[in-house]
C-alpha cells in the first residue's frame, strides 16, 4: 500500500488536538484513563484515535512490563489492561459493518495496534497509523498481527525518538509492520534497515547513560507536533 501523507497527518492533528483539549475523547475510561475518538470521516467510514500518554495513570500502564495471553501470544499486560477497560464501550459507539482508520500516539498507538488486531475479524481496517509506538507484544503475537494488518499498518517513527525502542527487544518483545521511518533529511524510509535501528538505538541510550541530564531533550522527536510537523515537511 503507498503510504498516504495527508491521512498521516489527519490523524496526527487529531491526536494534537485530544493533548490540547480542543476536541474530547467520546469514551474514557476511569479505570486506566484511557482515552478514545471515534469520528467520521465519510459513510460508513469512522476513525479510531488514541491520544497518549498524559496522565500519572498512564506513566503507570507503561511501566507494567510482563506479558499477558491475547488471542494469539502475549502482549504488555499494562497495554492490554488499558485496551480491555475500553473495549466493550467501543464496540457500542462504532457502528456495523463500518470501515475503521485506526491512529495513536506513543501508548495510544500500542493501544491502536491492540484494537486493530481485535477488531480484525469485524470490520474493514483500511489504515493503521501509529506514532512513536513501543514494542506492543512478542513474536507470535507479531507474526499473526503482520499476516492480517502488515500492509495496512504506518507504524510512522522519528529519528531519534527513544520510545519504539522499548520494551527492549531482548525482552522477547517485537515491533509489527510496517515501519514508516522520518529521517533527519526530510525523507522517509520504509522497512528501515535493522542496522540502523540498532545504531539509533545504541547512540540514544548511550547518550541517556552519559548524560542524564539531557535524557529530556531526546523527548522532543517523541511529541505528535514533531511527528506532524516532520510529515508536512517531507521531500517525496
Amino acid at each position: 500500500m503507498t503510504f498516504d501523507r495527508q491521512l498521516a497527518i489527519y490523524c496526527a492533528k487529531a491526536i494534537e488536538e485530544l493533548y490540547a483539549q480542543d476536541i474530547s475523547p467520546n469514551l474514557v475510561s476511569r479505570a486506566t484513563d484511557t482515552q478514545v475518538l471515534v469520528e467520521k470521516i465519510a459513510d460508513g467510514r469512522f476513525a479510531v484515535i488514541f491520544p497518549g500518554t498524559a496522565s500519572l495513570m498512564d506513566w503507570l500502564t507503561d511501566a507494567r512490563i510482563h506479558k499477558t495471553r491475547w488471542a494469539v501470544g502475549r502482549v504488555h499486560i499494562g497495554f492490554a489492561s488499558a485496551y480491555e477497560s475500553i473495549a466493550a464501550g467501543l464496540l457500542e459507539i462504532i457502528p456495523p459493518h463500518s470501515s475503521l482508520v485506526i491512529a495513536g500516539h506513543s501508548l495510544g498507538g500500542a493501544l491502536a495496534t491492540l484494537c486493530a488486531a481485535r477488531l480484525a475479524d469485524d470490520f474493514t481496517i483500511t489504515n493503521v497509523v501509529t506514532f512513536g509506538s513501543p514494542r506492543v507484544g512478542n513474536g507470535a503475537f507479531v507474526g499473526d498481527y503482520n499476516r492480517i494488518l502488515a500492509a495496512r499498518t504506518w507504524r510512522i517513527v522519528n529519528a531519534h525518538d527513544p520510545i519504539p525502542h522499548v520494551p527492549w527487544v531482548l525482552g522477547t518483545y517485537r515491533h509489527v509492520d510496517t515501519q514508516v521511518y522520518l529521517n533527519q533529511q526530510h525523507g522517509l524510509q520504509i522497512d528501515e534497515p535493522l542496522r540502523v535501528h540498532l545504531a539509533e538505538a545504541t547512540a540514544t541510550w548511550g547518550m541517556i547513560s552519559a548524560q542524564p541530564e539531557k535524557a529530556l531533550l531526546l523527548a522532543e522527536p517523541h511529541h505528535i507536533q514533531n511527528y506532524r510537523r516532520n510529515l508536512e515537511n517531507l521531500t517525496l
